[in-house]
């Protein structure tokens, strides 16, 4: 709301841990100093969310806020929405879908942006390794979504990262190559919400820096890809070789000359 922050926590309790599976939980701020204590997200039948949020809400032109979860048991993905506008209640699973792979779905770390006409478009990472986004429509506002397609763009198995700049053209920020390798990252572009036919880069191979520690899962390039858009600016935020928080700034004016 316009006088309050809220910030979603992921909690995984060891209890769940096999199939894997966790809980989300919300505190809320006035000041963004001072927050409360975690209370559960709750769902619109007034029990506790059983699952962990997979990126941010997006808030659609209704006022509705839509994004997804990860639900237990194990990780199956469902998108999700409210009309709460705080974002704390009322939340539904929409109708979907999701291709189950024992404890997990095919679908995973969604994301979303909205076509020209309404119609809301969620991205997933293909736990498959086909190497390009899967996508699902809703065209009432997240309460059903289409069967999920394999798209032809190139996606490195990455958390997705989409959204839509202030005048309306759809972005996609990532690593759009056929490979494991999250490298180079860029912004693709769809001025008119569906044809992907401009990419920008951000980073490329020759700046990836060496590794300074070895571990599980750690490898060069730029991961767990995040995006904002506010004031005129994209912000994209990634993590580097998993070991810096780095940034890149983007003023929306240069993406859609």
């Amino acid at each position: 709301t316009d006088s309050q922050l809220v910030a979603y926590l992921n909690y995984w309790p060891d209890s769940l841990s096999d199939p894997r599976g966790g809980l989300a939980y919300c505190m809320t701020s006035q000041d963004g100093e001072s927050w409360s204590a975690p209370q559960p997200v709750m769902m619109a039948d007034g029990t506790q969310m059983q699952g962990v949020f997979e990126q941010d809400p997006h808030v659609l032109a209704t006022g509705r806020f839509v994004c997804a979860g990860h639900f237990q048991p194990g990780l199956i993905v469902s998108p999700i929405w409210t009309d709460d506008p705080a974002g704390l209640t009322g939340w539904h699973k929409g109708t979907f879908t999701a291709t189950v792979n024992g404890s997990a779905s095919r679908e995973m770390e969604p994301s979303l942006f909205v076509q020209r006409d309404g119609t809301v478009a969620m991205t997933f990472r293909d736990q498959n390794s086909s190497y390009h986004k899967l996508v699902s429509y809703s065209y009432d506002c997240g309460e059903t979504w289409t069967a999920v397609e394999e798209t032809s763009m190139p996606d490195a198995r990455t958390k997705q990262s989409a959204g839509n700049l202030s005048e309306g053209t759809v972005f996609l920020a990532g690593s759009p190559v056929n490979n494991s390798v999250r490298s180079p990252l860029a912004v693709t572009i769809a001025v008119n919400g569906r044809t992907f036919d401009r990419a920008f880069l951000l980073r490329s191979n020759s700046s990836d820096p060496a590794l300074k520690y070895e571990g599980k899962a750690k490898r060069l390039g730029f991961h767990y890809t995040k995006s904002l858009v506010y004031n005129g600016n994209l912000y994209v935020g990634y993590a580097t070789n998993k070991e810096a928080v780095e940034i890149s700034i983007v003023p929306e004016s240069s993406l859609i000359s």
